[in-house]
Formats: C-alpha cells, structure tokens, sequence
C-alpha cells in the first residue's frame, strides 16, 4: 500500500494524473527516443562520410607527388639522352628516386 501511495505521489508530482496520461507521456519519450536515435544514426553516417573524404584526400596528395616526382624523372632522362652532362644529371636523378621511395613508404 506505501509503494503504490509513493508511486502515485510521484506520478503527480510529475503532472500525471491518470493512466492515459501516463501513456500519452511514454508514448512522447519512446517517440522523442527515435528520433533522437535517427539523428544519431545520420551524424554517424555523415562522420564516416567526412572520414572516408579525408582518407581520399591523403591518398590523392601522396599520390600527386609520387605523379610528379615520376614527371621529372622521365624530364631528367630525356635529357639525359640529348646531352653530354649525364653525372650532375644522373644524380639529380638518383636523389629523386631516393624522394620517391622514400614517399611511397611513408
């Protein structure tokens, strides 16, 4: 008998006052509940979103210099063919091959 009186004192305290107040109230926080958790569920998805482009990103800059690198390569050894200063070239070339290395690890 106390419980079901603290029970009901606590109920009022709270603004209700009968049983379909009781549900209509559950039903709005069950409700409120989804909605919160559809929201959570779209951040997470638009996170993994961000995070994916960020990886594409890194991906895509380390990728651009490796290109690049590769570009004066092949410039070095064209000119490498059309001239006669192949030893200051071919170490040019060869620290660019070190570059290059070296990026792809990392």
């Amino acid at each position: 008998m106390k419980t079901m009186t603290s029970t009901l004192n606590e109920f009022r305290k709270y603004g209700i006052h009968s049983l379909d107040e009781f549900e209509q109230k559950l039903q709005n926080i069950a409700f409120n509940r989804q909605k919160i958790l559809n929201k959570i569920k779209q951040k997470e998805k638009d996170m993994a979103l961000i995070y994916s482009t960020i990886e594409n990103l890194n991906t895509l800059s380390k990728n651009r210099l490796i290109y690049d690198l590769y570009k004066k390569i092949q410039k070095i050894s064209h000119i490498m063919r059309n001239t006669k200063q192949k030893s200051y070239l071919m170490k040019h070339l060869k620290s660019l091959l070190i570059i290059l290395y070296t990026k792809i690890l990392t």
